[in-house]
């Protein structure tokens, strides 16, 4: 999937960016049907004291997070108002896997040259603290890793972060370098910390 980033007047907010012309606060109906939706649809938080449903779709390699004003017997118009987005896209470059002695030059290449994030790096200032990787991080298991995150402050942050990664494939060969999007709302940040902390 092709990520296009828009760019704001008011800098400074996660709301500004928009990867594939979505955006935190959207209503995700505008943009993807409602049977496309609940086919990989799971409850994240139900808030009953305020009447609030919260959920997780998964749409190919994207998976968006919402709140639902769906209720039975409803008149007004069905709102999945997006608090975070978790996508995938690959670089770009042509093949497919790459030898060792190549990969981190493709890696270098990718990180430095991809264009969203470019554009959030420009979106994105003041509340946001920014953390880079200083290299390349070779892991464990092989595989290579390079991180950018961008966190808000407050007690529940605004968090946006992009994540560079090659899997070795075999014991000469990578992959196409790969790049981790992720968009979440103090709202999501609340829900995940509660749900899972």
């Amino acid at each position: 999937m092709w990520c296009n980033v828009g760019f704001a007047n008011d800098m400074g907010k996660i709301e500004d960016i928009k990867i594939n012309g979505i955006s935190i606060g959207d209503n995700l109906l505008d943009h993807f049907s409602k049977q496309t939706l609940i086919q990989n649809k799971e409850l994240l938080s139900a808030r009953t004291q305020s009447n609030k449903l919260f959920y997780m779709s998964k749409v190919g390699d994207w998976v968006f997070h919402y709140e639902s004003n769906e209720r039975v017997g409803m008149t007004e118009k069905t709102n999945y108002r997006i608090i975070g987005i978790y996508g995938l896209t690959k670089c770009d470059v042509r093949k497919k896997f790459f030898d060792k002695d190549k990969i981190f030059d493709v890696m270098t290449s990718c990180i430095k040259n991809d264009e969203t994030k470019e554009h959030i790096d420009k979106l994105i200032s003041y509340p946001f603290s920014k953390i880079e990787s200083d290299n390349i991080i070779v892991k464990e298991d092989g595989s290579l890793s390079y991180d950018i995150n961008y966190t808000s402050s407050g007690c529940h942050n605004d968090n946006v972060s992009i994540n560079f990664f090659s899997k070795l494939k075999f014991s000469d060969s990578y992959n196409k370098p790969e790049i981790t999007f992720v968009l979440i709302s103090r709202e999501l940040d609340q829900i995940l910390l509660n749900k899972y902390c």
